[in-house]
């Protein structure tokens, strides 16, 4: 591996884990924000270090509610189940979908105020100036992971 390509990936990683760090610490007065836990799952820089992209990932702070069971007294087939988690859960899927757009276009109109305290961290000569995009690696999983439970339902 080149040398330039190993202080990439170097500065990548310090970068992240100062994104982690500086949200742990910090609160920017974002409801949004406040309300999920957020991880920055991987960054890349551009060559010379000046600009990056952030791929963030988030969870609630709340633990979610448990799935309502079906009445037993109400006749249900599987494959009629099935068909109404799978629903319920494109419905929560297209919402954390959204919610993790809107938290992503915070980030990046907080992107700015980030530079100073990333900065002090990461002690380089420049500061990237970061752009953040939703992780999606997560959802994607859920969603395999889903799609073969109904297969197995099946």
């Amino acid at each position: 591996m080149e040398k330039s390509s190993r202080r990439l990936l170097r500065v990548g990683e310090q970068t992240r884990r100062a994104l982690a760090e500086i949200f742990q610490r910090e609160s920017f007065g974002e409801p949004l924000l406040e309300s999920h836990v957020l991880s920055f799952c991987e960054v890349r820089l551009s060559p010379d270090l000046r600009h990056g992209r952030a791929w963030v990932a988030a969870l609630p702070h709340k633990a979610v509610s448990p799935h309502k069971a079906v009445s037993p007294h109400k006749a249900v087939s599987p494959h009629k189940a099935v068909s109404m988690e799978s629903t319920k859960n494109d419905h929560e899927h297209d919402d954390e979908a959204e919610t993790l757009l809107q938290i992503c276009a915070v980030l990046n109109r907080l992107a700015p105020r980030l530079g100073g305290p990333l900065g002090q961290i990461l002690r380089t000569k420049h500061t990237p100036n970061l752009c953040f995009e939703p992780d999606r690696t997560l959802a994607v999983a859920a969603r395999l992971d889903q799609l073969l439970a109904t297969d197995r339902a099946r």
